[in-house]
């Protein structure tokens, strides 16, 4: 009997499991925020980034949505906790089990105290609707089109199948080929308006002011004598030297 053919099982692939360091956060961070980041802060985000389900998922949110700190009244604390967060809201979990999740230690001193569950309830209403977690959630998000981009292709393909189906009423062809053209279209030119109108203020209107009373000068002078027109035409208004200061 011929020897049956053993199929090699595929060799699993190694998780990174290097922790994060100091460096490699101030890396990334906006510049506000890089004298926050302590050791005992990376330590903690380590130890959130730890459970090996989805160890890669957290890393990758905490990297991927730092631009909501630039935000000056984000704390990098909080912004940890709401990527956690808002993480276990992606994986599909309600905003309590999700709250619980990011908050286990605040939520067991909330059941020792004997807080009751409409106020444990109305904490987690408040935190999801919090600043900083719905700018993580826009952060999140991906737009419609893009989930559906498969669909769109499909159903470009199916316009252009009937509009060619010889079988079909020509109402449908043309229908079809309507729907075509409105979807495929190129995109119209973007006319930009620039509004170059010129707000005075005090300073031009004190210049003019100043201007007229030079000229007034000048045209006494001339009557009186005391200059000449060539004089007048050949003076500087400001004698002075111009100094270069560099930033």
């Amino acid at each position: 009997m011929p020897k049956k053919k053993t199929v090699p099982l595929p060799v699993p692939v190694p998780v990174d499991e290097t922790p994060l360091t100091v460096d490699q956060l101030k890396a990334i961070m906006p510049n506000r925020q890089k004298q926050n980041i302590t050791a005992s802060l990376v330590d903690e985000l380590n130890q959130l980034i730890v459970e090996p389900d989805h160890r890669d998922f957290f890393r990758e949110n905490i990297i991927g949505y730092v631009d909501v700190l630039k935000d000056p009244t984000a704390t990098l604390p909080g912004y940890i906790r709401a990527v956690k967060y808002v993480s276990y809201k992606l994986m599909g979990l309600t905003n309590q089990e999700s709250w619980l999740r990011t908050f286990p230690e605040r939520y067991q001193r909330l059941v020792t105290e004997n807080k009751d569950a409409a106020y444990i309830r109305s904490l987690v209403c408040a935190y999801n609707k919090g600043k900083l977690v719905n700018k993580i959630y826009e952060q999140s998000t991906i737009p419609t089109w893009v989930i559906n981009q498969d669909s769109f292709q499909k159903a470009i393909n199916v316009q252009a199948k009937l509009m060619l189906d010889p079988l079909v009423s020509h109402k449908v062809q043309s229908d079809a080929a309507n729907s075509l053209l409105t979807h495929l279209k190129q995109p119209e030119a973007t006319k930009m308006t620039l509004d170059v109108t010129v707000t005075q203020d005090e300073s031009i209107g004190e210049l003019r002011k100043a201007m007229e009373r030079l000229a007034i000068a000048q045209r006494d002078a001339i009557r009186s004598g005391a200059r000449n027109a060539q004089d007048i035409a050949e003076s500087s208004i400001v004698d002075g030297q111009c100094v270069r200061v560099d930033d």
